[in-house]
């Protein structure tokens, strides 16, 4: 079934490149990415989540549809800095502050869009 999944997450990719308004692909994508880091298993996948999560946030960053992939980036952050422990390493020390920042931007670049409304609520939770 998981293939399957993938397969038409693939199609309705692939339905959306040609669309002028790439909001639908974005959502798309960020669907089949979340979809793909919950379920693949090989090294890396948290690297390579956040490496095409990044990719997509800069080709579409100036956009409102944006703030929805800045959204997930900052998510990211935030449960990456759950796993913080400061007895034994500085890794994922900073994370929470990557989150509040990113999502600082995305709410004063375009402060009624979904992804900043929920960049509002996620700072909530970090502050």
């Amino acid at each position: 079934m998981k293939f399957y999944a993938v397969k038409i997450l693939q199609s309705l990719t692939e339905f959306h490149l040609a669309d002028p308004d790439k909001e639908a692909l974005v959502e798309v994508e960020l669907k089949r990415l979340a979809f793909m880091k919950l379920y693949v298993k090989v090294a890396g996948v948290d690297h390579l989540y956040l490496a095409a999560l990044r990719k997509r946030y800069l080709a579409h960053d100036d956009k409102p549809f944006g703030t929805r992939i800045a959204f997930n980036i900052a998510s990211y952050y935030n449960e990456r800095a759950s796993k913080y422990n400061a007895l034994q390493s500085d890794d994922n020390k900073w994370d929470r502050k990557k989150a509040a920042v990113l999502c600082d931007s995305a709410i004063a670049a375009f402060p009624k869009s979904d992804g900043a409304l929920n960049c509002k609520y996620l700072k909530s939770l970090i502050v």
